[in-house]
């Protein structure tokens, strides 16, 4: 009798520590399935972070030469206008010549 239960209890000791065994078996296959998929997020992050980079150089270039376009067309419109300020002024000083002479000319005697 003495030797029933002593197997009962080896038994349920063998039960308990296959079932811990599995169980740290299981986790550890989590773990490494984890890992796993943690790396392939990784280097999907870094192709992801390429392709914003290229996309951003582009994009850059692109702001670029329309930047460029829209300041050559500003110093184009800022230089004409200059031109007419200066014939309006060239014209306003020749009228104020003119009307200094007729009125010259209208107190002649």
């Amino acid at each position: 009798m003495c030797v029933f239960p002593l197997f009962r209890l080896q038994q349920f000791a063998l039960t308990k520590c296959c079932f811990i065994f599995a169980n740290f078996s299981e986790r550890q296959k989590k773990t490494i399935q984890d890992n796993l998929d943690l790396f392939k997020l990784g280097k999907q992050v870094q192709q992801l972070e390429g392709e914003i980079q290229k996309l951003s150089a582009e994009i850059g270039i692109m702001g670029e030469n329309e930047a460029r376009e829209k300041y050559n067309a500003a110093l184009s419109n800022v230089r004409g206008y200059e031109s007419k300020i200066q014939r309006l002024n060239g014209r306003m000083q020749g009228l104020t010549d003119m009307k200094t002479t007729l009125k010259r000319k209208l107190k002649e005697p």
